[in-house]
């Protein structure tokens, strides 16, 4: 219940924030779809909550690592997978939501990255998306601000940041179990998906060998 009230109170007041969002319409209307993006500031999981809770009026399970949001009445209620040591504990709980047909986000870079280029990639995205061969939309985030230049003024995004959200066109990759597949096979997957990313985000990007 308190995911819908606070959609409603404070999805638009985190709306306002968004500068632009195209490509809501490639969104799926039903079913689980993995959402991989760049990221580009600590507003980024907010905010891309925000546009896509309010498109589908469904709950967002986002892959996040910071360590409050293991706690387990926040994580219920956030619906936050958190990102543990152990990261097939990770994989595991992310495949269940993709089992149940949720939405995902995941950020592949698993950190703020303020250049031009898409680097220190994850696989991660892309072994879910063979193992569970849900939809994967890619997404493109652009920064509209100055990088902030302190700690202090990092965190403060969260409350004052503003950002433009480009939705990709749904992409597909067979259903395998990862056992049966090779790495280059999982590279060529990968880079699919973070070659979308980065036309979108308008970065570059070099693929996986």
């Amino acid at each position: 219940m308190a995911y819908p009230l606070s959609r409603k109170i404070l999805g638009p007041i985190f709306k306002r924030r968004l500068v632009s969002v195209e490509g809501l319409e490639r969104l799926p209307t039903n079913g689980a779809f993995l959402v991989v993006a760049n990221h580009v500031g600590y507003q980024d999981p907010v905010l891309m909550v925000t546009a896509l809770a309010l498109h589908t009026h469904r709950k967002i399970h986002a892959v996040a690592k910071w360590k409050m949001l293991r706690i387990p009445i926040i994580r219920r209620w956030t619906g936050i997978i958190p990102l543990m040591k152990d990261r097939a504990k990770t994989v595991a709980a992310t495949l269940h939501q993709l089992a149940r047909g949720r939405i995902v986000l995941i950020y592949p870079e698993g950190t703020v990255n303020f250049s031009e280029v898409i680097k220190k990639t994850k696989t991660g995205a892309a072994r879910l998306a063979i193992e569970s061969g849900c939809t994967v939309i890619p997404a493109g985030i652009r920064r509209v601000s100055a990088h902030p230049k302190t700690p202090f003024a990092k965190y403060a995004e969260i409350f004052t940041g503003h950002m433009r959200v480009y939705f990709g066109k749904p992409m597909r990759f067979s259903q395998k179990d990862l056992d049966d597949v090779s790495q280059a096979y999982i590279h060529d997957v990968h880079n699919q998906i973070m070659q979308a990313v980065a036309l979108l985000a308008q970065k570059k990007y070099t693929p996986l060998r």
